[in-house]
């Protein structure tokens, strides 16, 4: 099966979210395309300030490797990336910070419950290279970011707070972006809006956002649905148990917002499919 009819196949078939020989191909697809672009060296260590046209190498950019998780916590040429921090209301946290918060562990600790949903922790470890962990403004409140221009960074905050809950919701944070950027990948392949000027209520926004936003919620959430509804069965804390159980009865809700969605004629024949098969 080459490329296009795979990814036609996944489109009405996207059982799990997280289709671990997709993403190998798709993440190898473009890995090849940002080195034959000069955007990655030869040596293939990817950093997130290069994909915006800043000069960074191994030198002057460290990482936490965390070979539990696969996800590489990117701290360093923070200074290059300032206007994408400024932009979009983001504060990175210091190598310092990250170590009394035991970030490394919590990070750890996240990816150990996307690792019990099949292969959706296989999954964003590929997606993944560079992480960056961000402040977290309050206690309930979390904050992530990704961006089609930086095809394999994430950004999550990490708080002070060590339960259950608090993992499973940094869990959904890292699940959430890494499914915007496998999205993203597959849209460097397939277009799915034909008119992005067209817009739909979003339920996570309350308000009408443009197409392509609410395909990716919806792929995203669908994605973050099966994760809670996969681990239930796994969860042995009461508190954990229960929120995973409202988050996944949550989304279910919001998705049966989204059932006219598939017939916007901003979409193309597989963007409709895409949204059929996201919410049936």
């Amino acid at each position: 099966m080459n490329r296009l009819d795979h990814i036609r196949f996944y489109i009405q078939n996207p059982n799990p979210v997280w289709d671990l020989k997709l993403v190998e191909a798709l993440v190898r697809d473009k890995s090849r395309e940002l080195v034959s672009s000069g955007m990655v060296g030869n040596d293939g260590i990817y950093h997130t300030a290069n994909m915006l046209g800043n000069k960074v190498t191994a030198t002057n950019s460290k990482y936490f490797l965390s070979m539990d998780s696969q996800l590489p916590v990117e701290f360093a040429a923070h200074n290059l990336l300032t206007g994408v921090y400024k932009e979009n209301g983001l504060y990175t946290l210091s190598s310092q910070e990250i170590i009394s918060l035991n970030g490394i562990a919590k990070l750890n600790n996240a990816m150990d419950r996307l690792m019990l949903a099949g292969d959706c922790g296989r999954c964003v470890s590929k997606l993944v290279k560079a992480l960056q962990i961000l402040r977290q403004p309050e206690p309930e409140y979390d904050v992530s970011y990704s961006h089609p221009d930086i095809p394999f960074t994430i950004f999550v905050s990490v708080g002070e707070d060590g339960s259950q809950v608090e993992s499973l919701r940094l869990s959904e944070s890292i699940l959430h972006e890494s499914m915007h950027l496998l999205l993203s990948l597959i849209e460097g392949h397939v277009p799915l809006i034909s008119d992005n000027t067209q817009v739909f209520y979003s339920p996570w926004r309350e308000t009408e956002r443009p197409l392509l936003g609410v395909l990716h919620g919806m792929f995203v959430f669908r994605a973050v649905l099966d994760f809670y509804v996969a681990i239930n069965a796994e969860l042995s804390d009461p508190m954990a148990k229960d929120f995973a159980e409202y988050r996944a009865e949550q989304i279910t809700a919001e998705l049966e917002q989204l059932q006219g969605f598939s017939n916007c004629n901003g979409l193309t024949i597989e963007g409709a499919l895409l949204a059929v098969s996201l919410t049936t």
